[in-house]
């Protein structure tokens, strides 16, 4: 595959994850704004915050995944310069995701 076209390929992909954050960030925040007034969205609340938890749990645990392949194909003896270049960025990439997670 092209470099250029797996960079925008992996540029999409960042701009809908950001999107969905921004969203799910949004979504979270009128939940709880409006859970102050009313008993049963307070309850939704509280379970949406249990989701959203779950949730970046689970993608932690993913990109941990991803992450440990990773190092598998560095050490691989037969991997080639650029497969270890690409290694790398996606390695950074990973632990930036990791990093904004918060877990």
């Amino acid at each position: 595959m092209d470099l250029s076209k797996r960079d925008m390929g992996i540029q999409h992909l960042q701009t809908l994850i950001d999107q969905r954050k921004k969203s799910l960030y949004e979504t979270k925040k009128n939940l709880h704004t409006k859970s102050k007034d009313n008993m049963y969205l307070r309850e939704i609340s509280k379970d949406y915050v249990n989701y959203s938890e779950l949730e970046n749990q689970q993608q932690y645990k993913a990109l941990q995944v991803l992450s440990e392949y990773l190092t598998e194909i560095t050490l691989d003896p037969t991997s080639t310069e650029e497969i270890l270049r690409n290694c790398k960025y996606d390695r950074a990439l990973i632990s930036d995701e990791i990093r904004k997670l918060n877990v």
